[in-house]
């Protein structure tokens, strides 16, 4: 008598002339048509995972190492139809549970800072490189640097590279450049070190790094140089 509306997941009686009919409607469970698929992420942006259901409408919950997560900070989570979106934002080359782009051309995450050094005092180099170089090396004045008593080159498995000169002398000026590699292609960054006869500091531009050698200012001229 009427129209009724059948609904997944319940059970229905249908009674007629002394008779007793039992109708249940199983639900079919939701099922992936497109699953998630593996992506590069180059640290810094966003990326986006998209699933698709069988069928709309379906609870969708993301987790991450196991836990949930919910719309807060890095993640945003959307439905569209039978599709479910969550795009994670600012990703970081240290955020677990993903693989961030690491197979790519080698880029600097950090560069030489701003910094004193005294004559035959000690004078740090140190920047981090991201992108997995195969190789990273030293130059002065384009000459590769190797170890001995005074200078000393560390890298690190998270990409610091740090170049350590001791007993600094006159001839420590030039151009000192930090060269990354891998197959992807390389980058280089360049400081020049140039004595000037100057003593006054204020002279100098403040937009660029310096390092001071005892009464002699050595002016440190960056720039960034990439190849393919």
């Amino acid at each position: 008598k009427g129209m009724v509306e059948l609904r997944s997941g319940r059970k229905y009686v249908i009674r007629q002339k002394g008779v007793v009919l039992s109708l249940t409607i199983t639900s079919v469970p939701a099922s992936f048509m497109v699953p998630l698929k593996s992506q590069e992420a180059e640290e810094g942006k966003s990326v986006t995972l998209v699933c698709e259901l069988s069928k709309a409408g379906v609870p969708v919950q993301w987790l991450k190492d196991g836990v949930a997560l919910t719309k807060e900070g890095k993640y945003e989570m959307n439905l569209e139809g039978k599709k479910a979106l969550m795009t994670i934002l600012n990703i970081q080359a240290a955020f677990k549970g993903y693989k961030t782009r690491k197979e790519m051309r080698p880029f600097f995450k950090e560069v030489f800072k701003t910094q004193n050094a005294d004559l035959h005092g000690t004078l740090t180099l140190k920047c981090t490189v991201e992108g997995k170089p195969s190789s990273v090396r030293w130059l002065k004045n384009g000459q590769h640097i190797t170890n001995d008593q005074r200078c000393r080159i560390t890298t690190t498995e998270n990409g610091e590279c740090t170049l350590v000169i001791k007993n600094l002398i006159d001839s420590d000026s030039g151009v000192y450049t930090c060269e990354a590699t891998n197959k992807f292609g390389s980058i280089s960054y360049n400081v020049r070190a140039v004595g000037l006869c100057c003593k006054n500091r204020s002279n100098y531009k403040t937009d660029l790094q310096s390092v001071w050698i005892s009464k002699t200012s050595y002016q440190l001229d960056q720039r960034f140089e990439y190849f393919r």
